[in-house]
């Protein structure tokens, strides 16, 4: 697997970070916003709850483990799941990208997903979500160099329960 950049100049493709890489930047880390155990605050304090609706809003593209996450989720939900924001491609396989936003004035470096629709429709499929509806986020893609597939931002509205 190879990891293209988004959000620099020049975008090239760099090799997968090793394993204990952090995709969190130091600056979220001393914020406040990592728990001890280095995984995100919401993770170990909200997901302690059950809800009617879970709402993720990009942000699912960040987790290391996504797919474990997606169970978490699911787990935590009674009623509903929505992803909305999650960049997607349709033919090439799931890749990452080190984003680099330092137009916006962070200097910074994290890695995030592309998610291949299929794969994570059916990540969700074996949490236990069932697919409802499906969104495109229009007017959200990002031009990332070296990409094998440019990607396109969608939203799922999946119902927890097994099919």
């Amino acid at each position: 697997m190879k990891v293209s950049s988004a959000n620099s100049a020049p975008n090239e493709v760099h090799p997968v970070l090793p394993e204990g890489a952090n995709i969190f930047s130091r600056k979220v880390a001393r914020s406040g916003h990592i728990s001890f155990e280095g995984r995100p605050y919401f993770i170990s304090k909200a997901l302690a709850g059950r809800y009617d609706l879970v709402f993720v809003s990009n942000s699912l593209q960040y987790a290391r483990d996504w797919q474990a996450l997606l169970g978490r989720l699911a787990e935590a939900g009674v009623g509903w799941l929505f992803l909305s924001h999650v960049p997607l491609v349709e033919a090439a396989p799931a890749y990452v990208v080190a984003q680099r936003p330092s137009w916006v004035g962070y200097e910074t470096e994290y890695l995030s997903w592309v998610f291949n629709r299929a794969e994570l429709l059916s990540a969700a499929a074996a949490a236990g979500l069932v697919l409802e509806r499906e969104f495109l986020m229009v007017g959200e893609t990002y031009e990332i160099a070296g990409a094998p597939e440019q990607c396109d931002n969608g939203g799922f509205l999946f119902r927890i329960g097994r099919q």
